[in-house]
């Protein structure tokens, strides 16, 4: 595939950070994929407060706001908290706030056992066993823990063709791991489930600008105009109708917390 490479020089120059790819044009193929929304909404009631660590734009809390009494985001990004701001001004939220805070380290800051659900895509509590024995400090008995970690699937069309990339993620099963992880720190674990889908990017210049924001946000050197696995990866992911296709797998991992202490494993995994 011919790639344009003044095309790829000038997304290559713009301004790069993990909120950009919002501006790009992806269509996600979620057929069998339940939202979020749904999924925190069947177990909340107007009566819970919800604690959303590494909450990121706020949009998670913004939209489930109906679903309970008070909501509480944390983040270690200033910007991020600026966006989650700016988002509760925009919908004139009154049950939501928005803390910097870098957890686990500074989870003190929050009283213990004053959440109802604790919830985390993607953000630090399941990074370490810390983590973990902080967010479940904040629940209360038979509270609710959730984590969102990236599969070992997600992006495997990218990972096979830029073979060097350092955030590969080793082999086995992400979801059984952060269930092991979960238990050894006594959560009950509920749920255990691998989630796909299929973002299709109109063509290989709008994947280019969406992955730049990635690899930038994970300070992943950006390639050259001229690398031509750039033309690679177009020829082995795109469609009849030249859309770019690439795969999203997350693992998701849900439990209780028990009445009494467990006996905690320290350190990290």
């Amino acid at each position: 595939m011919q790639i344009d490479q003044a095309r790829i020089q000038a997304i290559l120059a713009d301004r790069h950070g993990y909120y950009g790819w919002h501006q790009v044009p992806i269509r996600r193929d979620a057929r069998w994929y339940p939202t979020m929304t749904t999924l925190f909404s069947q177990q909340l009631s107007p009566g819970m407060r919800m604690l959303d660590v590494g909450c990121g734009n706020g949009s998670l809390l913004a939209e489930l706001s109906p679903n309970f009494q008070a909501g509480v985001g944390v983040d270690h990004d200033p910007e991020h908290i600026r966006m989650a701001e700016a988002e509760k001004r925009a919908r004139g939220l009154q049950n939501v706030d928005f803390l910097l805070l870098d957890f686990p380290r500074e989870a003190e800051r929050l009283e213990a056992g004053s959440f109802d659900l604790v919830v985390s895509q993607r953000g630090p509590l399941a990074e370490t066993a810390q983590g973990i024995r902080a967010g479940l400090r904040l629940l209360r008995p038979e509270g609710l823990l959730f984590c969102e970690e990236i599969g070992e699937q997600h992006q495997h069309e990218v990972v096979e063709t830029f073979t060097d990339l350092p955030y590969q993620k080793s082999e086995g099963s992400i979801a059984q791991q952060l269930k092991g992880q979960l238990e050894a720190q006594g959560v009950d674990v509920r749920l255990v489930a691998d989630v796909f889908t299929k973002w299709i990017y109109p063509d290989v210049y709008a994947w280019f600008a969406y992955i730049c924001d990635l690899w930038t946000w994970l300070d992943v050197p950006l390639p050259q105009a001229d690398d031509p696995r750039i033309a690679l990866f177009a020829e082995r992911n795109a469609s009849a109708t030249g859309e770019i296709v690439t795969s999203h797998h997350v693992a998701w991992v849900a439990g209780v917390k028990p009445q009494s202490a467990p006996a905690h494993r320290e350190g990290k995994w």
